[in-house]
């Protein structure tokens, strides 16, 4: 009934179908994006979000680097309040257009669920080493780090 009414009412310019429906929505994204370029797409968010980029690398790579302040500050606290280690999980398999996106979570063993949070993001365009250890450098300030997690991981590398 609520469709009818809605379909009844509705201005010819309405969209009828689904495949309106996605026209319209990408017409609409398409509108409210800064630029069609991806890069100073991120350049810009990387002036508006100071503290959430990390890194940001064009050449000879693209490596970004994605750790929230407040995120940061939370597991540098768990790492000082517990014994318990904690473990970090690194994934490698998730492809957005012609980027590759690595994420590091970690569980809060201060909690009975042991929730798992995410850490950082690392977006870069190769395989290769140097991106996963630009993610490394930000985490070689926890001096406790190396004591208290255990990394796991289902790609070929492992950080030392």
């Amino acid at each position: 009934m609520v469709y009818k009414t809605f379909v009844g009412e509705a201005s010819i310019d309405s969209p009828r179908d689904l495949t309106q429906v996605k026209h319209y929505r990408q017409k609409f994204l398409q509108q409210k994006r800064i630029t069609n370029d991806e890069l100073l797409n991120l350049i810009i968010l990387s002036n508006e979000l100071k503290d959430y980029i990390r890194t940001y690398q064009i050449q000879p790579q693209l490596i970004v680097v994605l750790m929230h302040a407040v995120g940061e500050n939370l597991f540098g606290q768990l790492l000082e309040l517990t014994t318990k280690p904690v473990p970090l999980y690194y994934d490698t398999t998730f492809n957005i257009g012609d980027y590759y996106v690595s994420i590091l979570t970690y569980s809060n063993v201060l909690f009975i669920e042991e929730p798992v949070i995410p850490l950082c993001v690392l977006i870069h365009d190769t395989k290769e080493e140097e991106a996963h250890d630009e993610l490394v450098k930000k985490l070689k300030k926890y001096k406790k780090i190396e004591q208290n997690c255990i990394l796991i991981t289902v790609s070929y590398w492992i950080i030392t």
